[in-house]
């Protein structure tokens, strides 16, 4: 592998990874068949709404989950790309400690659970992200949000949603979910050059 050379505030060399190439590829095309079904729904009638708003729980759930799988790949490849590095003997307890008991194999993928499974290869995961730009927190703050309409669709209780300070104000709506979606879209991006970054600096090469 190429040294990836680091210059103050900016990654020289940066590419995407695989896990987010496949994120804006097959993810969002998975995405898009939904919005498709929505823009299909014709008519004006009580039915079209209810149709139209299933459907849009449909999207902040597949949106969740989306993100949800980016981030256990992109995870993954992390985890492949240091343990790969090390001497074989070491390999095998590397891949337990980056691994064993990974919260993005069981949970969602909030800021908690990402700072958690994440920060095994460093303690400063989430300064690493915001330090990308202010507008990162923000953009953590859409996650939340995104995880608490995904359980609360999923559990069908919406009873905090509207009174709760995180979402009050948000709703299950097509121009709600394309911020959400955008936001998310930004910080994936956001946490792929900050891995990349963290990798590099420890294994002195190109994670991938």
């Amino acid at each position: 592998m190429a040294p990836a050379r680091l210059a103050a505030g900016r990654i020289v060399g940066y590419r995407s990874s695989p896990s987010l190439v496949r994120w804006r590829t097959v993810g969002q095309a998975e995405i898009d068949e939904l919005l498709a079904a929505h823009q299909a729904i014709g008519g004006t009638g009580p039915g079209r709404r209810t149709a139209t708003q299933q459907i849009n729980h449909a999207l902040i759930v597949q949106l969740a989950s989306q993100f949800q799988r980016y981030c256990r790949d992109l995870h993954g490849l992390c985890a492949d790309a240091v343990v790969s590095a090390a001497p074989p003997p070491l390999q095998p307890a590397l891949v337990l400690a980056f691994t064993a008991g990974r919260k993005l194999d069981r949970q969602n993928a909030h800021p908690g659970t990402l700072g958690d499974d994440f920060g095994r290869f460093g303690p400063r995961f989430w300064l690493a992200v915001d330090a990308l730009g202010p507008q990162f927190a923000v953009r953590r703050r859409r996650l939340d949000q995104v995880n608490a309409w995904r359980n609360a669709i999923a559990h069908q209780d919406f009873r905090h949603v509207g009174s709760d300070p995180l979402t009050q104000g948000t709703r299950a709506d097509l121009p709600t979910f394309r911020a959400w979606r955008s936001a998310l879209d930004q910080l994936a991006g956001g946490i792929d050059r900050a891995m990349y970054r963290e990798l590099a600096g420890i294994i002195g090469a190109r994670p991938w």
